[in-house]
């Protein structure tokens, strides 16, 4: 009985949404747009009516796949009630039992479509909220007293969509970073995002600052590699360069730099410590000279 009273509660919250309509983000519209050349209401009724369109499951999956402003709205009930794989069924059902269709509303005043909401459209839309991977009880613990109130929301959904290790050495290292870094800095989100992403490479026996060095390395590593093949471009043309087995290393040196801005302030921060890496390849130093003076 509290399962199912939970799984109500979660459905009657879910249906809350959907009744009041999905916007329809770029990745619809795009793909609609690529592969029928148009987004009109008009169009779209058409390819979902269309039952033997091989694209028409491909547009209902776009359709019903929450973002983090959906997931962000049933945050708070998931961490409290503490869902699990096989709540998902019983979810379903309330959900199926409440709403037989929805409206999908379109940019520029183009208007509105009501399409029906199926069993399989529950399931899509249910299966992407990830109701089961619920944060460990130290990270939310963290992000509620250290995130701004305004922001624990959105860092819990980015959390919960990320495929993080639940060791205790990760699960120290993201509730320090809470800790350390103000959630009211311009690049927090911009953090967290690369804590995430890093994450997700360790194990419970990983040394998480060297690791982050290393990363830090490799960073130093593509962009010279970048600035020696623009060196190399400028003196000889393209196809003395493929004569040669140049390849264009194809990396943004701008995005790289600020990783490594951002692994500086998370080691500094986590830590208290990093290397001296950056500065000595903002003067020049390249990453070979950089081993030799270590070792």
């Amino acid at each position: 009985m509290i399962d199912d009273e939970k799984n109500r509660e979660l459905a009657f919250r879910i249906a809350g949404i959907l009744e009041k309509g999905l916007i329809l983000n770029d990745r619809v519209l795009h793909f609609m747009d690529t592969t029928f050349g148009s987004f009109l209401p008009e169009n779209m009724k058409e390819v979902i009516q269309d039952n033997d369109r091989c694209e028409r499951d491909s547009l209902l999956e776009l359709i019903f796949f929450p973002d983090e402003s959906i997931q962000v709205q049933i945050e708070d009930i998931l961490c409290a009630k503490n869902y699990t794989e096989n709540d998902e069924a019983g979810v379903i059902d309330s959900l199926v039992s409440r709403i037989q269709s929805v409206e999908l509303y379109f940019p520029e005043s183009l208007g509105k479509l009501k399409i029906s909401f199926s069993r399989e459209s529950a399931k899509r839309f249910v299966s992407r909220l990830k109701i089961s991977s619920t944060p460990d009880k130290e990270l939310i613990r963290s992000v509620k007293k250290y995130v701004d109130p305004n922001r624990v929301g959105l860092v819990l959904v980015k959390i919960r969509n990320a495929a993080i290790p639940r060791t205790d050495n990760i699960i120290d290292f993201l509730s320090r970073f809470f800790q350390k870094i103000g959630s009211d800095r311009p690049d927090f989100l911009d953090c967290l995002a690369f804590m995430l992403e890093f994450s997700q490479g360790l194990d419970k026996k990983s040394d998480i600052f060297q690791f982050l060095m290393e990363r830090k390395k490799s960073c130093v590593r593509a962009v010279e590699k970048a600035a020696e093949y623009e060196k190399q471009l400028a003196r000889y043309n393209m196809e003395i360069m493929i004569m040669k087995g140049e390849r264009n290393p194809c990396v943004n040196i701008d995005e790289i730099k600020k990783i490594m801005v951002i692994i500086d302030r998370i080691s500094l921060s986590v830590f208290n410590r990093s290397d001296s890496l950056f500065d000595s390849f903002r003067k020049g130093l390249n990453p070979g000279e950089y081993d030799q003076k270590e070792a």
